[in-house]
């Protein structure tokens, strides 16, 4: 069982209750959102950052997928993530309750797990899904020329750690 601190069980005992979320991107610099205000938590100052957390849902198998929106206008963003990749970045996302100070128990983490790309724009669009359900997206790179002059032919196929694989052709 959960002991909430006093900030948390007050904000949970008013009639509506809407939760403050910190977002943690793992860009360089580490990008560290607020969707309500400046907030200071674990020891880091999370930024408003006109950042959204949209259809964050659990899937079957313990796998959580959803998106970030985060404003563009500068370019700023959309250059990081054009200039270190969109995809596999380590991301986590927490739910806070009430007005602060917060406590380091405070939080509740809702998402742990990486960035599935993006959509660029004014706004930012950054897919998330769990890392587990990452690793079973097959194939996650391909292979073709000019890079790999010396593949297999079309329809060769290989067994790999029980599985069968057939390679296609193609572009």
């Amino acid at each position: 069982m959960r002991t909430l601190s006093g900030t948390t069980a007050a904000a949970l005992a008013g009639p509506i209750t809407r939760p403050l979320l910190l977002i943690e991107l793992s860009l360089s610099p580490v990008q560290r959102w607020s969707t309500g205000g400046a907030v200071t938590w674990n020891g880091y100052a999370w930024s408003e950052s006109g950042a959204r957390v949209e259809d964050l849902s659990e899937l079957p198998g313990a796998a959580v997928e959803g998106r970030i929106s985060a404003p563009n206008a500068d370019g700023a963003l959309g250059a990081l993530l054009l200039a270190q990749g969109a995809t596999d970045l380590p991301c986590r996302i927490w739910a806070l309750y009430g007005d602060g100070p917060y406590a380091l128990g405070d939080a509740v983490l809702l998402f742990d797990g990486v960035t599935d790309g993006a959509e660029h724009g004014l706004r930012v669009t950054i897919g998330l899904i769990t890392a587990a359900r990452r690793r079973l997206t097959a194939p996650r790179l391909r292979c073709a020329p000019p890079l790999c002059n010396r593949l297999p032919p079309a329809g060769t196929v290989l067994a790999w750690n029980g599985e069968r694989y057939v390679l296609e052709g193609g572009a």
